[in-house]
């Protein structure tokens, strides 16, 4: 059953707990890693306790993370080595978790498919206690949603946001990437903002509403029932 989200407008106040800084070098003319090391400089506040940079040159991920300051963790030596045209990084306030370098971001995982860095504002949960960093488990937690794909392509929401009285402050807002909504109409021919504009009607128009943006929840263990096991 598709529902539309209504929020209470303290959500959408600053709070603390960590700081996330991303950076892409469309044209190499930027090195994301020192791009990345300013940012978190100027983050710093949201989070002292660890602090870490990845970088993907093409997929092959360099990372560097550890406890304490950006400027105790990196130096120029540091920074150099971590090329590539993609960068995330991260300063950590801690919450539920012990202070330990284990749980310094961002965290980089390898897989059949491929390698992955993520960083994040917040604590992944579960409702079994976790054995490998002896944490408690959680008696609730904050509720995950996924967010629409760019152009409302191959995703289904269940849940919607109503952002009528928020659209135009919402375009305005990605007006501000000019480069960005620039290089997207002359290299793919794509305008943008319309699109946003045109996707927004969409999920309103499914929701009831004059715009909307559509979610789905993360179901953290789906184990439910099925009418064809496969073999």
């Amino acid at each position: 059953m598709n529902s539309v989200l209504n929020f209470d407008a303290d959500d959408f106040k600053p709070h603390e707990e960590c700081g996330v800084f991303g950076v892409y070098s469309f044209d190499g003319a930027l090195s994301p890693a020192y791009a990345c090391y300013n940012g978190l400089l100027a983050l710093q506040h949201r989070g002292q306790e660890s602090c870490g940079i990845a970088v993907s040159d093409r997929g092959v991920i360099s990372y560097s993370k550890d406890l304490g300051l950006v400027n105790e963790v990196f130096n120029d030596k540091i920074i150099a080595d971590l090329v590539g045209e993609i960068a995330i990084s991260h300063v950590r306030y801690s919450t539920a978790k012990q202070k330990s370098r284990e749980n310094a971001q961002p965290i980089v995982m390898r897989y059949a498919k491929g390698n992955f860095a993520i960083a994040f504002n917040g604590s992944f949960v579960s409702s079994l206690a976790h054995k490998s960093v002896n944490f408690a488990a959680y008696d609730e937690f904050v509720p995950i949603y996924f967010m629409d794909t760019l152009g409302g392509v191959n995703f289904i929401p269940t849940h919607y946001v109503d952002i009528t009285n928020q659209i135009e402050t919402k375009l305005e807002a990605l007006k501000k990437h000019e480069s960005q909504i620039k290089w997207m109409f002359e290299h793919d021919h794509i305008d943008f903002i319309d699109m946003i504009r045109t996707c927004s009607r969409y999920r309103g128009y499914q929701s009831g509403v004059t715009y909307a943006e559509g979610f789905r929840p993360c179901t953290v263990y789906p184990r439910m029932t099925t009418k064809h096991l496969l073999p």
